[in-house]
């Protein structure tokens, strides 16, 4: 049987009345103690139980909410899994994945009930106003059931669903319980969307704990260092992105967030000088690099920066430091052997936090968690190619170097070329489509996607193209222009060499298409 989801309901039995959650609204300030989301998600998980719902998924149409973290709870109470979806999307985006889901229910907060009846036809509840029954206790699971799915962009042009497991989630808390020394009461942030899983590390971290979620509302996330001081923030987790607009409102003023103890960091290149800024501005922090692919369930290796030493840098980033403690990696070449020390090859992954696979998705199952010649004897076969580039240095740390391949992180999302390009050519009729990560912002990192079409295309109706795109994406991977090329460069292996069209729009050789109101070339 699954210890996770009964720890959990002995944890916040034994908080009680510590606040469990601090959340901004429109109508002010809430807060929900451990025992009333406790109460919360038992009810939730009764109505789940009296629909037949065990076993199967539940949606959750909510984002740093009362709402996101009762459906979280309540769903995995009721012998369930979570799969969080972030409102922000199109409804056209949000049918595409509830049909693909088939979830027994949508849990929703108030301001998205109606929007979510008219997107599913089933049960749509809210949290809040749920006054059914309770269950006396959570229904046992097993430690191979579903905790949650979680979607990210797929190079096939259907997104992929990663299911991580009950044993999975507790490898992982196992893992991160020893980082941090929070007692009941101490102050987290939860800067994350519920649909990018460092959210899901932060609510569980915090249900381990007993410490105090406080959600960051949109409207501070230019100003972090006054939210960080109001809320008695100790535990910090975000993108790095938060701390370029924190430098862009000039917030980040010396010694402004004195109290902070834990400065945690994922989901993109933490460069040296962000770093640099942020110990500044929390100079008694700790600044963490966390790394981890969603397949590896939330993080899989840390590096720690601690204050008066220097830190370990490479290529302008910090390092992402050894993976955790029960898990394994090797770096291999393309013929994935083994590389010698301190050479750059692929990064795959081993052990218990690594999923078992994508969600109703066999094929890309096999392509991405494969077996390794000669790899280490370990309780698991299968290792995750994370298509990350690595090398070992001197210290044993891990320091990143790029991709295999060109998928595109903007301000933390994973955005598959393949997926965009799809659907691009989908609805302008036109075959030949590239999409790059342009521009880049003065870090180096991409602001943003560019389409580009070779030879002729024709007339086209582009503004229409990119309104579908909108229905369908998130908006990060809306192509802001249309280029076009007269014909793509080629690497020696004949395929379209990326690179050198980089080159190119960089120079300026490239007629814009679209939009019209942007100069003729660029």
């Amino acid at each position: 049987m699954s210890s996770l989801v009964p720890t959990l309901f002995n944890n916040l039995n034994r908080f009680g009345s510590f606040p469990a959650i601090e959340v901004i609204e429109s109508t002010g300030l809430r807060i929900l103690s451990f025992a009333e989301l406790n109460e919360l998600a038992l009810r939730v998980a009764g109505r789940l139980v009296r629909e037949g719902a065990q076993g199967r998924p539940v949606a959750v149409l909510a984002t740093r909410s009362f709402s996101a973290y009762c459906g979280v709870l309540g769903s995995l109470y009721a012998g369930c899994f979570f799969v969080p979806l972030n409102p922000k999307l199109s409804d056209e985006r949000l049918r595409e994945l509830l049909c693909w889901i088939d979830p027994a229910a949508i849990i929703s907060s108030p301001e998205n009930l109606a929007r979510a009846g008219e997107l599913f036809g089933g049960l749509v509840l809210s949290p809040e106003s749920c006054d059914h029954l309770p269950l006396s206790e959570p229904l046992s699971r097993s430690p191979t059931d579903p905790a949650y799915v979680v979607f990210t962009s797929g190079s096939t042009g259907a997104p992929k669903g990663i299911e991580i497991r009950d044993h999975n989630l507790e490898a992982y808390l196992k893992a991160v319980d020893t980082f941090y020394d929070l007692e009941p009461g101490a102050r987290m942030s939860q800067a994350f969307d519920l649909s990018f899983d460092p959210a899901i590390g932060d609510i569980f971290l915090s249900w381990k704990k007993g410490a105090t979620l406080c959600a960051l509302p949109d409207s501070a996330i230019y100003r972090v260092p006054a939210f960080v001081r109001e809320k008695k923030i100790v535990f910090w987790n975000s993108a790095p992105i938060l701390i370029k607009f924190a430098l862009q409102s000039r917030s980040l003023a010396a010694v402004s967030m004195p109290g902070l103890r834990y400065s945690a960091f994922i989901g993109e290149k933490l460069h040296y000088d962000l770093a640099a800024a942020w110990r500044k501005a929390a100079p008694d922090s700790t600044i963490e690099n966390i790394y981890g692919p969603a397949e590896a369930t939330i993080s899989v290796s840390r590096y720690v920066w601690y204050p008066n030493e220097e830190p370990s840098v490479h290529e302008g980033g910090l390092s992402i430091g050894r993976v955790h403690t029960g898990q394994h990696f090797r770096i291999v070449n393309e013929s994935m052997s083994p590389v010698a020390q301190g050479e750059r090859g692929e990064l795959c992954l081993s052990g218990g936090q690594v999923a078992s696979g994508y969600w109703k998705q066999p094929e890309l199952t096999e392509r991405a968690f494969v077996e390794l010649p000669d790899a280490p004897s370990t309780s698991e076969t299968k290792w995750y190619r994370t298509g990350d580039l690595v090398h070992l240095d001197r210290e044993a740390n891990l320091q990143y170097g790029g991709r295999t391949d060109w998928q595109i992180k903007i301000g933390s999302q994973r955005l598959e070329p393949g997926e965009i390009e799809g659907l691009f050519s989908r609805f302008s009729g036109v075959q030949d489509v590239v999409v790059l990560a342009w521009p880049l912002d003065s870090f180096g990192d991409p602001a943003g996607t560019i389409a580009l079409v070779s030879g002729s295309s024709g007339e086209r109706d582009w503004e229409q193209v990119i309104q579908e795109l909108r229905k369908r994406l998130p908006a990060v991977a809306i192509p802001s222009m249309v280029l076009q090329v007269s014909s793509y460069p080629a690497t020696l292996h004949g395929k379209v060499d990326r690179k050198r069209l980089i080159e190119i729009v960089r120079e300026g050789c490239c007629p814009v298409l679209f939009p019209n109101s942007v100069k003729h070339y660029i």
